[in-house]
């Protein structure tokens, strides 16, 4: 039986990430109609977290978004509303080590200090680092994986770390997450997103992998276009002079010479190596 250690070089190597947060409950539709695109790149599992009440909820399914009855009906009876959502396409490098199922389907989840934690990651370990290297810097402790994904062992150990380390998000907190995760990052490629509930976490790996760029949203929101689609749609239902947000995403460059974004939106690459913490659609810590 493979370790989860293991894991980390083979199986979490292809995947997307997609990430948003506003500063009113808002819906996701429209994005995850241009992120579902993103399956035909990643075809073993997708997922989409948000918050209710202060509570994750959860869907995933072990299969292409392109082909799945359930996202399409996600889509289309979307009532779901949230200031942060977090969503996950996933190809797995090697079935074997890590093969399609629920619990190898990010995002994953823990609840930690009365909050629920939602993670999702793409990259891989370096080629150059050893896995019991990789172990011993970075152990598990109370907070165990469910499934193989070395993108599991990662939110476990981390959360682990937060428990430890950090008793409320504040600047503090976020100056030690930005240097645990580029600590991380030496030993793995590492594009993450990870929230609270009331926070929204963007790590973008330091040398680029995949690439990460967002986009922002105010109100009043203007004609926008999905790039695989030529249907032009005014986002209108989502209502308030004061509303604003962001929306980010990996951009499939282990995938396609060219970034692909989600629309026809302005974008902005996301710098290498930085952290970047948002809350109520704002952001209000990069590092």
């Amino acid at each position: 039986m493979q370790t989860l250690t293991e894991c980390l070089v083979k199986g979490t190597d292809m995947c997307d990430i997609l990430a948003m947060c506003f500063s009113k409950p808002v819906t996701a539709s429209f994005s995850l109609r241009g992120f579902k695109m993103k399956g035909k790149f990643n075809y073993h599992g997708w997922g989409v977290a948000w918050y209710q009440d202060g509570a994750a909820q959860i869907v995933k399914e072990p299969v292409t978004a392109l082909r799945s009855r359930l996202f399409d009906n996600l889509l289309k009876n979307m009532e779901a509303r949230s200031e942060i959502f977090i969503a996950h396409v996933r190809r797995a490098s090697d079935v074997k080590l890590a093969p399609p199922s629920i619990v190898n389907t990010h995002p994953f989840w823990r609840e930690l200090k009365g909050k629920t934690y939602v993670f999702a990651h793409n990259g891989s370990l370096r080629q150059d680092v050893k896995r019991m290297e990789f172990k011993r810097k970075f152990p598990l402790s109370n907070i165990k994986p469910l499934g193989e994904t070395g993108s599991e062992y990662i939110f476990c150990h981390l959360l682990a770390c937060i428990e430890k380390e950090v008793e409320v998000w504040d600047e503090a907190g976020f100056s030690w997450l930005a240097d645990k995760l580029a600590e991380i990052n030496e030993y793995i490629f590492l594009n993450c997103v990870m929230s609270d509930g009331d926070h929204l976490f963007l790590y973008h790996d330091a040398e680029a992998y995949n690439g990460m760029a967002l986009t922002l949203r105010r109100a009043p929101f203007p004609v926008i276009r999905l790039m695989d689609d030529e249907e032009e749609v005014i986002l209108q239902e989502e209502k308030g002079r004061d509303l604003q947000g962001v929306v980010a995403t990996t951009l499939s460059l282990r995938y396609s010479d060219t970034p692909v974004y989600l629309t026809n939106e302005k974008w902005t690459h996301v710098e290498p190596g930085k952290l970047l913490v948002f809350r109520k659609g704002r952001e209000i810590y990069q590092r």
